[in-house]
This record gives structure tokens, sequence and C-alpha cells, in this order.
């Protein structure tokens, strides 16, 4: 019973991941069209990056939970 609910779990991460990709896409094809000063692209470039990985890291964290729940249970 568990395991369904944290496959569920991972299953919203993996959508959750796949939009936070598509936003990071399209707010870098944003900053790359619009009128912002060279330093302040680098910056917002390197954060949404790191936001990225970060959701990304969620996601994977997510997935080894996922694992151990399944090996244990």
């Amino acid at each position: 019973m568990h395991g369904e609910r944290i496959e569920a779990v991972c299953d919203r991460l993996q959508a959750i991941e796949g939009d936070a990709d598509k936003l990071v896409g399209d707010l870098l094809t944003s900053l790359y069209q619009g009128n912002v000063e060279a330093k302040h692209v680098i910056i917002l470039k390197d954060l949404y990056e790191l936001l990225e990985k970060a959701i990304d890291l969620c996601r994977d964290v997510g997935n080894v939970v996922f694992q151990v729940i399944l090996k244990y249970s």
C-alpha cells in the first residue's frame, strides 16, 4: 500500500520536473530575447540552471526512496 502511494508521488515528481524543464527553457528563451544587461543575463541563467538541478535532485531522491521501499517491502 505504501509502495503505491510512493509510486504516485514519484510520478508527480517526474511531472513536476518535466514542467520545470519546460519553464526553465521558456525563461532562458525570454532572457536572451529581452533587453537585459549581460551581467543580469549571466546571473539569471546561472540561477535558472541551479533551480533546475535542485528540482532534478528532488526527483532523484523520490526515485531512491521508491527503490528502497520496493526492496524492503
